[in-house]
């Protein structure tokens, strides 16, 4: 689900920059259990010491003939995944941080819609 095109949004290769700490962002918010990313054993590991909670928001561009549900999340779709000690949440909301979804079906679908896109 990456767009390989250089664009302003784009992540710069750099050498020792955090690439890999994006990356491991980006699966914590699609839902990846915290062992899958071989930084953690549980999620709470990925809470910095000293707060109660940690947020991980992910902006996803959601323009153009191939965007998913335009008329409910607009032309941006904001993944937001919440983690505390004990539990974590997901809520996907609309280009004006509205919430929209909050079920692990409605991301999966979402993911599914940008798969497809991104074969051809």
């Amino acid at each position: 689900m990456a767009d390989s095109r250089v664009s302003s949004r784009s992540i710069p290769v750099l050498h020792r920059r955090g690439k890999s700490a994006i990356l491991t962002a980006l699966c914590v918010a699609f839902g990846c259990r915290a062992k899958g990313t071989q930084r953690a054993s549980t999620l709470k590991d990925f809470i910095k010491t000293g707060c109660s909670y940690a947020v991980v928001s992910v902006e996803i561009k959601n323009e153009g003939e191939d965007a998913f549900k335009p008329e409910i999340y607009g032309d941006t779709i904001i993944l937001e995944r919440r983690i505390t000690e004990s539990t974590s949440t997901t809520v996907l909301k609309d280009h004006q941080g509205r919430k929209v979804a909050s079920r692990k079906d409605d991301l999966r679908e979402i993911v599914e819609h940008f798969n497809e896109v991104y074969k051809a």
